[in-house]
């Protein structure tokens, strides 16, 4: 059967859907366009990891783990988000690859979360968190196709999880726009070497 997604904002520039997942727990489908921007000068934001506050709603702390190879990076993160969900905490693994649809180069970054990792609590675990980030240029805009969900865990009841889920979407792609086209990020360089992703699922 197909999902079925449902619209939940649209404006000009941003579309955000939604589609509920067996679990429960809502699954975020994003279409945004930006002006003046690339592929590389996004994915310079994204990995601008120690300042993802800037853009990431309720992100408390982000660190650099390693990076395993030139494609891939391993962070962990640490959200602090107002009372009932309280703080969580993410360890994520990505993975850059890049293919060419229509004649364009598209850049493609899978973020998945390693689930098997034990760490002391609290605070809580997110898991089950896969994101994928679909990033291409036509003329001048960059074109962003964007899916996620995850798992925050915890006593939470499922309507909480999915509309804070909406909202922070929301918010964090409003911020990308706001930031993407700062002049420290529109000549800068990312640490990614693309290659091949295949062993990350996308959600």
């Amino acid at each position: 059967m197909a999902q079925s997604w449902s619209t939940w904002f649209e404006s000009d520039s941003l579309k955000i859907e939604q589609f509920t997942k067996p679990s429960d727990i809502v699954q975020v489908r994003v279409t945004a366009r930006m002006h003046d921007a690339t592929r590389h000068m996004l994915l310079a934001v994204l990995d601008d990891v120690e300042n993802a506050s800037r853009w990431l709603p309720y992100i408390k702390q982000a660190n650099v783990v390693s990076r395993p190879t030139p494609a891939e990076v391993l962070v962990f993160s640490i959200f602090d988000a107002p009372f009932p969900i309280t703080m969580r905490q993410l360890i994520t693994r990505a993975c850059l690859s890049e293919e060419v649809k229509q004649g364009r180069t598209q850049s493609i970054l899978t973020v998945k979360s390693i689930d098997e990792t034990v760490l002391p609590e609290p605070p809580i675990m997110i898991t089950d968190m896969h994101t994928v980030w679909r990033l291409y240029e036509i003329e001048n805009v960059l074109v962003i196709e964007h899916e996620a969900t995850a798992n925050p865990n915890g006593a939470l009841p499922l309507w909480l999880v999915n509309i804070t889920a909406l909202q922070n979407t929301k918010k964090a792609f409003l911020n990308l726009q706001r930031i993407v086209s700062l002049p420290q990020y529109q000549q800068a360089s990312h640490q990614f070497t693309a290659s091949h992703c295949n062993d990350y699922q996308q959600p």
